[in-house]
């Protein structure tokens, strides 16, 4: 289950997780600031696998990572480079879900554009048909002309969804061209 890391057209980098290739970058947005100073030792690709691998759990790092766990998941050169950053003893690397489910949810939206419906989606990632709604409308909420602006980690639902300050808002003019102000 590792996580290929491959060359694209103008140098830039993409990481493939849960089988779906995403650009470094914005994997790296994703990342709690924790895995990110992993990140930016060991590199994108190699930070996912062990947060993947080893998240939330202790993890033993010896002076010599030589045919550990460690080194199997992240390899020789990344290891060497954990073990001499943390010295030796055991350290816990964060989970990483916001990463997973970032992933999870660019999968949701090429799954929708490629004209799966909401049911065979929640089935698919067993997700219920309201969150998945949710999740596009996020989605549709931060489109730009020129492409796709991934969902931030800080939107709220209320924010993503244009809908639910439609409604406050229609509501609201249409009391006040029915002459109702409020006042009883």
């Amino acid at each position: 289950m590792g996580t290929p890391v491959s060359r694209v057209r103008g140098g830039s980098e993409t990481v493939t997780i849960n089988g779906v290739a995403l650009p470094e970058a914005r994997v790296r947005d994703h990342m709690p600031e924790t895995l990110r100073e992993v990140a930016d030792l060991i590199g994108v690709a190699a930070a996912v696998r062990l947060s993947q691998r080893f998240g939330g759990r202790r993890c033993y790092i010896g002076t010599n990572p030589e045919g550990s766990a460690l080194e199997d998941c992240v390899g020789p050169d990344a290891a060497r480079a954990l073990s001499w950053y943390y010295g030796a003893g055991e350290t816990t690397f964060p989970r990483g879900e916001s990463v997973d489910r970032y992933a999870r949810d660019q999968a949701i939206l090429k799954d929708r554009l490629a004209g799966m419906s909401c049911g065979a989606l929640a089935e698919k990632y067993r997700l219920s048909e309201r969150r998945l709604w949710e999740i596009l409308a996020a989605h549709r909420a931060h489109e730009t002309p020129c492409g796709v602006v991934p969902i931030p980690e800080s939107a709220t639902i209320r924010e993503a969804t244009p809908r639910a300050a439609g409604r406050a808002t229609s509501a609201r003019a249409g009391n006040a061209r029915a002459g109702f102000d409020g006042a009883r």
